[in-house]
């Protein structure tokens, strides 16, 4: 069966009973995935994390290129030095050298000639780390879709299970009314109808309590939509096993090739890498040519005070020689960052497997649980029927009646939790193995 069956399968829910919690629009699934992608301050934050690595790459891109500088100053210098004269020279007593008053403006351009290889590598790491960004959004996404489903299918469950009590409910109050007919000629007692509205009370109590426990998981669907009331929900019906096709080494493969934090860790190790490779850089000469125009007053002539135009070419070499092995111990430092994304990797595979593992054996466990209390319902609804012919007929107590009724409600609640836990663990499992984005649509870069 196609992934986009089994969407429509798990994207199913039950009959809704209850009014909306809030007047806005109902939502399924999907709908709700489409609000979380547009709306979630996680996935906005991480794309603006994205926008900045971005931006260090063109940065460490434009360390290619020479630099143009432009400067202006000037300075007023009070005491200048003078060179003197034998007394009778016919220069005078002396010349001073230079100007108080000095003026001086140019434009300067520098240009990076070797850097020891570190610029293409901090380029290559940068962009590794952008692709890592990217991907890290794809967690980010894959895990909001995930969280949002369990809750939509936990509140469906609790619907469901409330469902279930509601039925149980309009069924003792027909036999309610059954026995307060009965009392009337004096063929049942006070103790009967005592016991089955006690019953009545405490299945109120428990609709009561899933009712409040619903408004719990619609709060925190509406933090995770960034909406200030919680979403009123689509009234779907899901009462089928998903279907799940293949292997569990197939769903395991799957996860491998898609899970986007491998995809994330992959891209941190080659910028680690690539990082620790700059690092090398400091064993290398740094060689910077540079050339200046200056117009300037005094100029290169300082004995005369007059504006003059020159420039100057230069180039430069710094080589750190020593420094007390630090540099050595920075690279050592970049490797081991290196060594502990492969460590990571490692860890993230065993996860990813168990995670697949455990999502593939529930919904196993899930899919013979729903055939069973499939099977089980049928039986105790005629089991039901057959006990309230014998009730009416007066051939059967209202205890026993009460117990009968007991053990249908109990198989119909079982059998609706067992419908959402197959419709979670069949989204676990698309979680699992990477798949979970691709269902959901939307904003999707990877």
């Amino acid at each position: 069966m196609s992934f986009i069956k089994i969407t429509h399968l798990i994207l199913a829910a039950c009959l809704l009973m209850f009014e909306p919690l809030s007047a806005q629009q109902a939502l399924n699934l999907q709908d709700i995935w489409q609000i979380l992608l547009k709306r979630n301050s996680d996935l906005k934050h991480q794309s603006l994390q994205v926008e900045q690595s971005g931006l260090q790459v063109e940065i460490q891109k434009s360390e290619y290129l020479p630099k143009l500088n432009a400067a202006a100053g000037y300075n007023y210098v009070s005491e200048l030095a003078r060179i003197e004269f034998p007394a009778g020279s016919p220069f005078g007593n002396g010349i001073d050298a230079g100007v108080k008053n000095q003026y001086d403006a140019s434009v300067s351009v520098l240009q990076p000639v070797f850097a020891g290889f570190s610029r293409p590598r901090m380029v290559e790491a940068l962009e590794n780390r952008l692709q890592s960004e990217q991907w890290r959004k794809q967690v980010i996404r894959n895990q909001l879709l995930w969280q949002s489903g369990k809750l939509y299918y936990g509140i469906r469950q609790n619907e469901l299970a409330a469902k279930a009590l509601y039925n149980s409910r309009q069924r003792l109050a027909t036999q309610l009314w059954k026995l307060k007919n009965l009392m009337t000629v004096g063929q049942a007692v006070p103790f009967d109808t005592l016991q089955v509205s006690n019953r009545m009370l405490r299945l109120q109590n428990q609709i009561d309590k899933l009712q409040d426990a619903e408004r719990i998981l619609l709060s925190k669907l509406a933090g995770l939509l960034d909406q200030p009331q919680p979403a009123a929900l689509q009234p779907d019906a899901v009462n089928e096993i998903p279907e799940i096709s293949g292997t569990i080494e197939d769903w395991l493969q799957k996860a491998v090739q898609l899970r986007p934090e491998l995809q994330n860790l992959h891209y941190l190790k080659l910028a680690a890498s690539a990082r620790s490779l700059a690092q090398e850089a400091v064993y290398y000469p740094q060689v910077n040519a540079q050339a200046a125009v200056h117009y300037a007053r005094p100029g290169v002539n300082f004995f005369k005070d007059e504006w003059m135009s020159y420039y100057a070419i230069g180039i430069g070499l710094q080589w750190n020689l020593w420094n007390w092995n630090s540099d050595h111990k920075k690279v050592q430092i970049a490797r081991l960052q290196t060594r502990q994304v492969d460590l990571q990797v490692q860890k993230l595979r065993t996860q990813i497997r168990q995670e697949v593992e455990e999502a593939w054996y529930a919904w196993q466990s899930t899919r013979k649980q729903i055939r069973f209390q499939e099977k089980l319902v049928a039986q105790e609804r005629e089991r039901f029927r057959q006990a309230g012919e014998r009730f009416d007929a007066q051939q059967l107590s209202s205890i026993d009646f009460s117990a009968v009724e007991t053990q249908l409600t109990e198989a119909e609640f079982n059998l609706q939790k067992e419908y959402m836990n197959g419709a979670i663990s069949a989204l676990q499992l698309l979680y699992a193995s990477g798949q979970i984005g691709d269902i959901a649509g939307g904003d999707h870069e990877k």
